[in-house]
């Protein structure tokens, strides 16, 4: 019987299985990288920070049950 090319593509599996899977990471993490780096520089993101925020915040709770109130205070 005439050998085939197939044994040596079976051989190869493991190499060419772990050479995709570094490369489909190796994508993966720039489009990551690339998105939280465009993220943290866009425009609309230095312009809110510039804004000045007021530090407090009239909020009337006439209409919010006591437990609510604590559980809220509890979170900050």
């Amino acid at each position: 019987m005439k050998p085939s090319n197939l044994t040596t593509v079976g051989a190869l599996h493991p190499i060419l299985f772990f050479a995709t899977v570094y490369i489909v990471a190796l994508l993966l993490s720039v489009f990551i990288c690339t998105s939280i780096f465009k993220s943290l520089n866009s425009s609309t993101a230095s312009q809110y920070n510039k804004e000045s925020q007021p530090a407090t915040v009239a909020v009337s709770t006439k209409s919010i049950p006591n437990t609510t109130i604590g559980a809220v205070v509890a979170l900050r």
